[in-house]
């Protein structure tokens, strides 16, 4: 299946096709945001040699007309903020408040350059 272009219904699809868990979906009145999560990837022994996860987010903005505007993911190393102490749950849902916060951020600008430019 192709990517370009993604739509809303294709969302699901793509997840499962990458290795994601969808976590969850946050609606804000400028658009919408899907956020996912994988297991523990090893794939790049090179870059992370214990391991890292990837948490993605999708960006649907109310005039996008049901396509994706941006997907990305943000890449965490499997022993990040080790120093904390953390469980596994507690690191998962910290992956998921730092990927969305920078999901807003990226939300928040492209509304305001298609503000701009309407």
């Amino acid at each position: 299946m192709a990517y370009r272009g993604l739509t809303v219904e294709q969302i699901p699809e793509f997840l499962m096709h990458k290795g994601f868990w969808p976590v969850k979906k946050v609606r804000f009145p400028n658009g919408d945001i899907y956020l996912a999560d994988t297991d523990l990837e090893t794939d790049k022994p090179g870059q992370y040699p214990f391991g890292y996860y990837q948490t993605l987010y999708i960006l649907v903005s109310k005039r996008s007309n049901g396509k994706v505007d941006i997907k990305q993911w943000l890449e965490f190393d499997a022993f990040h903020d080790m120093q904390k102490s953390w469980s596994l749950e507690t690191k998962r849902n910290k992956r998921i408040e730092t990927t969305l916060a920078q999901a807003k951020h990226i939300l928040q600008k492209l509304t305001r350059k298609r503000e701009y430019h309407a």
